[in-house]
């Protein structure tokens, strides 16, 4: 009987072995795979980053191009433009001046009440730079919900959606 409780701890002591030694390759697969997924991290990071860029310059592009329809339609011309303009720290998307206002323009993929409110206190600094020309402020982007949408446009924000 004694025997048999001997074979059966040694069995089981082979067992815990086999175990330990499994627990360890998974600790080591684990590892492997955390590593991965941290480069998958970054090179995802740097794709969000890129396309961001991209979009922002994409809507901007189409934006200005309205504004210039916009000012010409008014009789004004575009005198001046510029992408990612600082003001006080702030970086603004893209700044268009014609002969008797300043576009603002915030490029959002999918903007919220936070950004319209962000727009609308920018425009209020270049508003101090320009006292003599208007100040009409523009969200541009894809993916402008309703609510947003009527949020910004009673607060005297031009809405573009592409």
């Amino acid at each position: 009987r004694l025997d048999n409780v001997e074979k059966r701890l040694d069995n089981m002591e082979k067992r815990m072995e086999n175990m330990e030694k499994r627990m360890e390759s998974m600790e080591k697969e684990m590892s492997i795979m955390k590593e991965r997924l941290d480069n998958i991290e970054r090179r995802l990071s740097n794709v969000e980053l890129g396309l961001g860029a991209l979009s922002e310059s994409f809507y901007s592009k189409y934006a200005l191009e309205d504004i210039e329809r916009d000012a010409g339609s008014r009789g004004e011309k575009v005198v001046s433009w510029e992408r990612r303009f600082v003001v006080n720290g702030r970086e603004v998307d893209l700044v268009v001046e014609t002969e008797k206002a300043v576009y603002i323009v915030e490029v959002k993929i999918k903007p919220t009440a936070g950004d319209v409110r962000t727009l609308l206190r920018t425009a209020k600094l270049i508003a101090r730079l320009k006292p003599d020309k208007e100040i009409r402020p523009v969200l541009a982007g894809a993916l402008i919900g309703l609510e947003i949408k009527r949020y910004a446009e009673t607060r005297g924000v031009k809405v573009l959606s592409y």
